[in-house]
């Protein structure tokens, strides 16, 4: 328990988001990732460079991937709070970006100039 509450601090109070984006993975224990998409959805409002590292790092594809998942009940209960941050993520950003990291962009041939 104490090292949860360790590895809880540390998170929260980590100001280097890009050390946080390798945690935004399926590979990540549930418990944490919640924390870490937590800090996410409080930090990258404030920021641009951050909105943009998020994005380029591969961070946003992987929480939209962990989103799919948690929507077909793989994890827990307490990962309301991790959907509930994903949302508010996923807010921050132009609906095409979300869409198109969601795989459901429309074709470059179905676009119309």
């Amino acid at each position: 328990d104490r090292a949860k509450a360790g590895l809880k601090k540390v998170v929260h109070n980590c100001n280097d988001l890009c050390a946080l984006e390798p945690l935004v993975d399926a590979s990540t224990p549930p418990e944490i990732l919640r924390h870490v998409l937590s800090v996410f959805a409080t930090a990258l409002p404030l920021s641009v460079p951050s909105k943009r590292n998020f994005v380029t790092s591969g961070a946003l594809m992987r929480m939209l991937q962990l989103s799919k998942q948690i929507s077909l009940d793989e994890f827990d209960e307490p990962d309301a709070r991790a959907k509930e941050s994903i949302e508010m993520i996923s807010k921050q950003f132009p609906d095409d970006v979300v869409s198109y990291y969601r795989g459901a962009a429309a074709p470059v041939s179905d676009l119309t100039l």
